[in-house]
């Protein structure tokens, strides 16, 4: 599975879409170690999931078609 790093600020979901409840955050810099590949949500914008501490799967926005917020690595 591919790791990413944050590029800015967001959000964690609970779902692939900005209409989402919000769990928490990630800032710029941090690394999301166990993700997925990105893919369409329901709301257009590309979004990589991953399967948190708790064993939830949680959602973050890869990019809205006019930023990117993660980057493979």
């Amino acid at each position: 599975m591919p790791r990413y790093q944050v590029l800015c600020y967001i959000r964690i979901r609970i779902g692939p879409s900005s209409h989402y409840e919000s769990v928490g955050e990630y800032y710029e810099g941090e690394i999301i170690n166990s993700g997925g590949y990105p893919f369409y949500g329901e709301d257009g914008n590309m979004w990589v999931s991953y399967t948190a501490y708790s064993g939830a799967t949680r959602y973050v926005c890869y990019s809205d078609g006019f930023t990117r917020y993660l980057t493979e690595i």
